[in-house]
């Protein structure tokens, strides 16, 4: 099984549940030398990695394989899923996968924090 962090719009409730079959945990928490950034004309942002940023988000525990497949789809080429180490409000930190803003799709990115 394995640990998502989500940073942007799988925050919510009903975007996770439209998205995933199965019912997760999940805790705050933070991604350091990472920035979710605006994107042009969407209403969802991109994580690029920035030395000395941050990103407040949910890690959400042991997904399943087949809800992993369901990510990975709504994610689309948009975006890289990658490992990184997040830290909850209790100073743990987890192993967990996120989805990297695609550089070829850098263009598309904004300056502008989301």
């Amino acid at each position: 099984m394995t640990h998502i962090y989500s940073y942007g719009t799988l925050r919510h409730p009903e975007v996770w549940s439209a998205v995933v079959r199965g019912r997760y945990r999940s805790l705050p928490a933070v991604l350091q030398g990472y920035a979710a950034l605006r994107i042009r004309d969407a209403d969802y942002p991109g994580l690029v990695r920035r030395e000395g940023s941050q990103v407040k988000g949910l890690v959400y525990f042991d997904v399943s394989a087949a809800d992993l497949r369901r990510l990975d789809r709504f994610e689309c080429d948009e975006y890289l899923r990658i490992q990184v180490h997040c830290i909850d409000l209790n100073g743990d930190v987890w192993v967990a996968q996120t989805y990297l803003f695609n550089p070829e799709c850098g263009k598309m990115l904004e300056d502008i924090p989301w």
